[in-house]
């Protein structure tokens, strides 16, 4: 049986994150299809590339990511998009001859409004729910953090957010309340005020646990947060192993090593700002080695 996971960094990063917990737990192949910088736009684009699975589970991403098509007629007066054509978290789906692909646009806080943004992702997140329904693919939502915080790309103790007044005013707007209104919320782990970053705030445990450096939800928390809000699902659809205190030992012990790493320590093993999948590739296979010694 098999499980895909769709998602940005929050999905696959240089240690265990839920998805591989879903993977190390369960008598099932995992796919993990996250990648470091991906937006709702890139994760919808993935679910055209599948056509069957048992399950699939997204971590919808920041709302300010958006992407464009590009060809080289285009990229051939854009400096910024050349220089940036290697970067695996700046281009997806991408040919290298001809040149193609979806580029990353500026980051989107001086060019869209707020009310365009989240209407946006909302789009984003019913198309997802309609290609999966029309495909009749089993699945399961949830969020990076709450969509109501205004610094999408900044995860914060205490965040600045949406105010009521704010999203009531959106909702005034026909097609944003008939899109919001669309979307099946019980396929959510939680409402949309609330994701895995607000799980790991909400936990001494879990905040004394991360690291200063690297506001990537620690192992420990991803850990946490699919036991606490996805195991009871997969439960009844996939066998678990009996592993589940290994897996949180583990888990812990690694958290506690990453969190006192220096940022002088962790930059002489990886760039926090990883731009390519050999460099992706290298930082797992050190920091997953070291989780499972634990």
């Amino acid at each position: 049986m098999t499980i895909h996971t769709i998602g940005c960094s929050f999905t696959n990063w240089v240690y265990p994150t839920w998805s591989d917990y879903i993977d190390f737990h369960y008598y099932s192949s995992v796919v993990n299809l996250g990648w470091p910088g991906a937006g709702n736009d890139i994760i919808k684009k993935h679910l055209y590339t599948i056509d069957q699975s048992d399950h699939v589970i997204i971590m919808f991403s920041g709302y300010d990511r958006l992407t464009v098509g590009v060809d080289e007629g285009f990229i051939s007066n854009k400096p910024t998009i050349i220089k940036n054509f290697n970067n695996d978290k700046q281009v997806f789906f991408k040919n290298n001859h001809p040149q193609q692909g979806f580029a990353r646009s500026k980051h989107s806080g001086n060019d869209y409004s707020l009310f365009h943004l989240i209407y946006n992702m909302l789009e984003n997140i019913l198309d997802c729910q309609n290609i999966l329904t029309s495909k009749r693919i089993d699945y399961t939502f949830c969020l990076w953090q709450s969509i109501n915080n205004k610094q999408p790309g900044l995860r914060a103790l205490d965040p600045n957010i949406i105010t009521k007044f704010e999203y009531e005013n959106f909702t005034q707007n026909p097609i944003f309340k008939k899109v919001l209104d669309s979307i099946d919320m019980t396929k959510f782990l939680q409402p949309l005020d609330f994701g895995i970053w607000e799980h790991l705030i909400s936990k001494k445990s879990l905040v004394l646990a991360q690291s200063p450096h690297d506001l990537h939800p620690s192992s420990l928390a991803n850990f946490d947060y699919f036991r606490t809000y996805m195991k009871s699902i997969l439960d009844d659809k996939f066998d678990p192993k009996n592993n589940l205190q290994e897996l949180e030992k583990k888990a812990k012990v690694f958290s506690e090593y990453y969190a006192k790493l220096s940022p002088i320590e962790m930059s002489s093993i990886f760039d926090l700002e990883i731009s390519k999948s050999s460099d992706m590739d290298d930082a797992k296979k050190y920091f997953f080695g070291i989780w499972d010694k634990e």
